[in-house]
Order: C-alpha cells, then sequence, then structure tokens
C-alpha cells in the first residue's frame, strides 16, 4: 500500500518541483529564458488531473517561486508573503478550474483558451495590494523581436504568446496521461496553433526591428545618476544627506567629462526636504499642518518645532538652487512634499524641475501610482474597514502615508515634453495606456526617478525595471532612468537597453544581493563575545586571568577588524555607481496599445470572471 502511494505521489512531488524550477529559471536567470516555454507546463497538467485538491497542487507548482521572488520585499514586510499568497491563490485557482474545464470540452482551441486565462490572471492576481511584478513576458525582456507585439496588446499580449505554447506542450501531454478526461483535445492542431502564433509574433517583431532603423533618432542628452546609499550600509547608520551629496558628487564629475546636457535626473526621494512653497510659507501653528508632521501621537509636533522644520526646508532648496546654477542645466530632483488639500494636509512623494536661475521649483509632478500599504492604503475613501485593517499592517519602518495625486504633471524642458514617472509608476501601464500625450509625438520622453533601497540589490530591482522595457515599447517611448541602489541607464523606443551605468552586467540576473551581510554577522557576533570579555575583566581576581582574558580581548579586536574590513571590500565589490551622459531616442510612430490597451485588459479580465463562474457552475474543481 505504501509502495503504490509512492509510486502514485513522486509523479506529482516531480511536476511541482519542476514547475517551480523552470518558473523560477526562466524570470531570474538571464540565460534561461527559453524556458518560458514550457514552465506552465506542470502547472497546467496538474490542475486537468482528477481530484478536488488538483487545483492547489498546480498552486503548489508555481507559488514558492514566485515567493522566493518576492524575498526582497518580504524583508521588509514579512507580512507581504501572506498578501501575496492569497492574491495569487485568489486568481490562481480559480484559472486551474476553467484549465480543468476547457480539457473536457471541445473548444476551438485548448492553447488559446489557455493563453487567456493567464494572461488574464496576471492582471487579476493585482488585488490593489499587490505589486504586478513577475509576469511571464518578463523572461523575454532581453529578446527584442519576441516582444514587439507589446505595442499592440502590451505585456499581457507577450504573456499569451508564452502561455499559448506552454497549452500546446502540455496537450500533448494530457493526451498521454490523462486520456479519457481529455478526448477533445488535439495535439497536432494546438501545436500548430501554437507555432503559427509564434511564427506571427517573430515576423512581427523582426518587421518593427527594421522599421526602427527609420523611425527611431536621437533626442536630448541626459544626465542620469546611480548612487548606492542603502540605509543601513555596513550595519550602521547612514548620514541623512548621503544620497544628495553622493549624486553632487557624480554630477559634477560626469559634467566636467560631458559639458553638453540637456538636463540632469537624480532618483527619488535624493532630497529629505519637503521644497514646495506651499509647506514653506504655511503658518507653523496650523493645527492641520502639526497633525500632518506629527508621526508619533504620543510625541506630537509643536509650533516651534514645525517653524524649524520649514527653515531646514526652505535651507535645502537655497543649498540645491545654488547647485543647479553652478550645474548650467535644469535638474528634476525627487523630494517630499507637503500640500494643503483643505482640512487637511497631504504628504505627496514629489519629482521637481529645478533650473538655472530659478529660486523656486518650475514645476512639481506628485506621484500617481503609489506602492501599495508601504506607501499609501489602499480603498482608503471607498472602502475604509477594510482600509483599516492595511494601515494596521504597514511595516514599522514606512514613510507617513503618501496620498496619491489623480494625474501625472508633464514638464517642459526646452522643446521637450518631459514626463517623470516616480518609481512603482512604471511598473503598471497605465502611463502608457491612459496619459501618453500623442499630441506630443516626436518630442515627448520619459526621466524617470527611482530609489530601489528596499531591494537591496536583489533580483527584485532587476524585475522592476524591466517592466521598463515594455512601457518603452507599448508607448514607443525612450526612457532615461536614474536610481539608487538600482538601475541606472537608458531604455530604447524598441525595448533595447543602453549605455547603463555599471555596464550589461548591471543588468543580469541573478544580482548580487548584499553578500557582506555574512561578514557583518560575525563581526556583530564576535563584539558581543568581546563585551563579556571585558565584563569578566571587571570582574577577575587574578593575575593569570587577567592575562589571559586580556589575551582573548586582543584576539577579538583583530577578528572583529578583520570582520569589518572583509564586510567593507565586500560591500564595496558589489556596489554600482557613477552617472551616465546619453540620447533618449525619440520613435515617431505612434502605436496601438495606448488606443487599445484599456479595452484588451478590461475584456481579458471580464472573460477570466465569466469563466471562473462557469467553471463553478460546471462544478470543475471536482
Amino acid at each position: 500500500m505504501l509502495a503504490a502511494r509512492l509510486r502514485h505521489a513522486l509523479p506529482l512531488v516531480a511536476a511541482v518541483l519542476a514547475g517551480n524550477a523552470a518558473l523560477y529559471a526562466c524570470l531570474c536567470v538571464e540565460r534561461a529564458w527559453p524556458l518560458a516555454a514550457v514552465a506552465l507546463v506542470p502547472w497546467i497538467t496538474l490542475a486537468c488531473r482528477r481530484g478536488p485538491i488538483a487545483p492547489w497542487i498546480a498552486f503548489a507548482a508555481v507559488m514558492p517561486a514566485y515567493a522566493l521572488m518576492h524575498r526582497a520585499i518580504g524583508r521588509h514586510a514579512p507580512i507581504s508573503h501572506a498578501l501575496i499568497a492569497v492574491a495569487y491563490a485568489c486568481a490562481l485557482v480559480p484559472s486551474a478550474w476553467m484549465v480543468r474545464a476547457a480539457a473536457r470540452r471541445s473548444w476551438p482551441s485548448f492553447a488559446v483558451g489557455v493563453g487567456a486565462v493567464w494572461a488574464a490572471s496576471e492582471i487579476v492576481r493585482t488585488l490593489a495590494v499587490v505589486p504586478p511584478w513577475h509576469r511571464l513576458a518578463v523572461a523575454l525582456y532581453a529578446q527584442p523581436r519576441l516582444v514587439q507585439i507589446a505595442d499592440l496588446a502590451g505585456m499581457a499580449g507577450v504573456t499569451f504568446a508564452l502561455a499559448v505554447c506552454n497549452a500546446a506542450l502540455a496537450a500533448a501531454l494530457l493526451r498521454r496521461t490523462e486520456p479519457e478526461i481529455t478526448r477533445s483535445l488535439s495535439p497536432r492542431r494546438e501545436l500548430t496553433v501554437a507555432l503559427a502564433l509564434s511564427l506571427a509574433v517573430f515576423v512581427y517583431g523582426h518587421a518593427r526591428m527594421v522599421e526602427a532603423r527609420r523611425t527611431v533618432h536621437d533626442g536630448p542628452r541626459v544626465l542620469v545618476v546611480e548612487t548606492d546609499v542603502l540605509p543601513d550600509t555596513l550595519g550602521g547608520t547612514v548620514p541623512e544627506h548621503a544620497l544628495l551629496t553622493q549624486a553632487t558628487a557624480l554630477t559634477v564629475e560626469a559634467l566636467a567629462a560631458h559639458p553638453r546636457v540637456d538636463w540632469i535626473q537624480w532618483p527619488e526621494a535624493t532630497s529629505p526636504r519637503a521644497l514646495d512653497d506651499d509647506f514653506h510659507r504655511a503658518r507653523p501653528d496650523d493645527p492641520a499642518l502639526l497633525a500632518a508632521l506629527t508621526r508619533d501621537p504620543s510625541e506630537p509636533v509643536t509650533a516651534a518645532r514645525a517653524a524649524v522644520l520649514q527653515a531646514d526646508a526652505r535651507g535645502a532648496l537655497t543649498t540645491l538652487t545654488r547647485r543647479v546654477d553652478t550645474f548650467g542645466v535644469p535638474l528634476l530632483v525627487g523630494a517630499d512634499a507637503l500640500v494643503p488639500a483643505m482640512p487637511r494636509w497631504e504628504h505627496r512623494n514629489a519629482m521637481y524641475l529645478l533650473a538655472p536661475g530659478a529660486a523656486q521649483p518650475l514645476a512639481r509632478h506628485d506621484k500617481v501610482l503609489t506602492f501599495p500599504v508601504y506607501e499609501s492604503v489602499p480603498w482608503r475613501s471607498s472602502a475604509p474597514a477594510i482600509a483599516s485593517l492595511f494601515a494596521r499592517i504597514r511595516p514599522p519602518h514606512s514613510p507617513p502615508e503618501i496620498t496619491p495625486a489623480t494625474h501625472p504633471v508633464a514638464f517642459r524642458v526646452g522643446p521637450w515634453t518631459v514626463h517623470s514617472p516616480i518609481c512603482f509608476e512604471t511598473e503598471t501601464p497605465e502611463y502608457t495606456r491612459d496619459w501618453l500625450p500623442e499630441s506630443h509625438r516626436g518630442r515627448l520622453v520619459w526621466s524617470h526617478g527611482a530609489n530601489d533601497w528596499w531591494g537591496e540589490r536583489s533580483d527584485d530591482v532587476l524585475h522592476a525595471f524591466r517592466f521598463e522595457v515594455f512601457r518603452a515599447i507599448e508607448g514607443r517611448v525612450g526612457i532615461a532612468r536614474s536610481a539608487n541602489a538600482g538601475f541606472a541607464g537608458f531604455v530604447s523606443p524598441t525595448g533595447e537597453l543602453h549605455d547603463v551605468v555599471g555596464g550589461d552586467r548591471a543588468a543580469r540576473m541573478p544580482a548580487p544581493g548584499r553578500p557582506e551581510r555574512d561578514a557583518l554577522r560575525r563581526a556583530h557576533a564576535l563584539l558581543a563575545e568581546r563585551e563579556s570579555v571585558e565584563d569578566a575583566l571587571s570582574r577577575v581576581e587574578t593575575e593569570r586571568e587577567r592575562l589571559a582574558l586580556e589575551a582573548r580581548d586582543e584576539r577579538l579586536r583583530s577578528a572583529i577588524l578583520a570582520a569589518q574590513r572583509e564586510a567593507t571590500a565586500v560591500a564595496r565589490g558589489v556596489a554600482v555607481k557613477g552617472a551616465r551622459v546619453a540620447a533618449v531616442r525619440i520613435d515617431t510612430r505612434r502605436p496601438w496599445y495606448p488606443r487599445v490597451g484599456r479595452w484588451i485588459e478590461h475584456a481579458l479580465v471580464l472573460l477570466w470572471v465569466l469563466g471562473a463562474a462557469g467553471a463553478v457552475r460546471a462544478r470543475a474543481w471536482r
């Protein structure tokens, strides 16, 4: 009996392990992208097995891989793993019911149905509390000919094509393993559909790449910086203005070598002070302002403290404007904003445009798409009871809650129209789908500032910026990106990366992460041991014991210094910082996605909901 159960369980275990390994590899290992064509085969085949727990076994074939991909954000907010697991289960388990129903019925194409279900599930699983990362399409970010269809259907179109290939291969496997419930499947038909779609994707992509040779040209020259300032660099406290100091030094050095620059882009939150005039001129005894400045209710901010904060903010703006005068070119810089929205004041995450000779910012863009839970609580106005639950689980190190703006603000820099999305804003399609001003085609560029310290140089950061490859293709817009502890460089409207700070290796997975932490842990353990030795020295009774403890203390001191030196060397070895000046590329083509993308994605979600309802009605989970 036990042997029979093991023989039955071993194929399931193998399929679960294979599914997780292939999915993680294709999304997190640079040269493993071909696995994206087979990574979903275990999920599809497991979903079609008999038994009510089959959809959950299928879920187990992908969820551990996704959890591993979210490890960096999980370190800062462990509750995020639970939120992600719930959101993914809500999307993928009903999707498995639909796949099972499709395998048992005579659909025109099983592969096309599965492709639509999977593409829709990637949209559905982003339930306003989960970032939209780790879509299957990202595996192809470095294969430009295979992702050009994003200008028609966005990332969902690329994912759909990959899922169709997976489903066709799964159909061939299912005819062998589950012949009784998959009689209607025709592997030859499904493989033909997948091959035809793959060929069409490649031909379209090749044609668009050839076309780009005459439609893409160099635009404005932008200086981007890559700083490497982490809040716990080498386990110690980092000075408040470290990011600003490092960005300034890198800019001065780059301008000396490349004096012809149209503007400078600095990372998000480069300045720790609010630079908006409303805050600078506000009455320091305004009760609403004092409430907004207070983080701990047990220690309310007084009017005197508010006046000090205002003076400090005005001083920070004066320092920045003087630096811009020295640079001689406009600067886009990320900082805070405190905005009156009576009867209260709102915290905003902002990007400011400063120009030589101007004492005040010329314009300000406030972040519209905020990071869920960490920056702002979802459903604050529409579902206050649910929002209050999310408010309780915000990480303790979260900033004051940020109020999203209603729409982006474009900057005018010379002849150019510049959108300056902030960090998370390029990870969802709204910018290209809803806010791309087509009337400015030919002079529109994106200049993006991000602060990626949260990713701790891990693959999470690289996943986040790779969405910009698809944003660039969707809108046929060139992007300049500046970041702290992340990725800085340029993305062409064809999705190709160029002029990357740190070279091509800085964009490859696996990313280095924080290898210095092993040495730091040893140093901290040795410090604790040395403290105990020093305590023992204060109570020593004999000369012999004193000499032995002093010798041990000296050995520990040497070991601590060696561990600290090792941590410093390792940290410097993986850190990427610098500056690059390059032309943002302009594309004169007008893509379809900004016009039809919303309808494609809404249609996918609607079909998914109808399919889930049909699967429930047919009791497909049995």
